[in-house]
């Protein structure tokens, strides 16, 4: 967890990334969104040290992506569990996992495949209008600062005058 750098930045994606920007976080996320859930599992899965996995399952406890609980009622043995925060994460490895999918494709095929459990389709994550829920392309979508956001970049905020301008532009017909 990285949060020297990211901490003066007043962006959802700096303060995402002081907590989740760790490449054993991710993972260990993944790891525990499929079923792995013991500090066993994890270790074998990833071949992380037994040092550093114990000092990012206790990062990511505290910073409320996964419980630690017992594996049964009084047991002294403890499993790892996502938290409802732990487990939003699952979209943010989706797109991860399509986007890897796509630029360094597995030699034996694709290495994941997301699919809808209650009729077995395969599904993609995708940007969607928020009124009408239809599916939109990417060059067709911009995050723009809202108007609480501050910008400190002199050429991100010429970007962001020009598509506030073409929005603004199609709100209007």
């Amino acid at each position: 967890m990285t949060t020297s750098n990211y901490l003066n930045l007043d962006c959802p994606i700096a303060e995402s990334l002081s907590i989740v920007g760790d490449q054993w976080t991710l993972l260990i996320i993944r790891d525990a969104l499929t079923g792995v859930s013991s500090f066993t599992g994890f270790e074998q899965s990833l071949g992380i040290s037994r040092r550093l996995l114990s000092r990012r399952l206790k990062e990511m406890e505290e910073s409320g992506l996964i419980d630690r609980v017992p594996v049964k009622e009084g047991a002294a043995r403890m499993k790892y569990v996502p938290t409802r925060k732990g487990a939003e994460l699952s979209m943010v490895l989706m797109a991860f996992a399509d986007w890897g999918e796509r630029w360094y494709p597995g030699k034996r095929g694709p290495r994941y495949e997301h699919t809808h459990v209650p009729s077995g389709k395969e599904i993609h994550p995708a940007m969607v209008r928020s009124d009408t829920g239809k599916s939109v392309p990417m060059q067709e979508c911009a995050s723009l600062p809202s108007a609480v956001a501050e910008t400190t970049s002199p050429e991100r905020q010429r970007y962001m005058d020009e598509r506030a301008v073409e929005i603004k532009a199609a709100k209007a017909k």
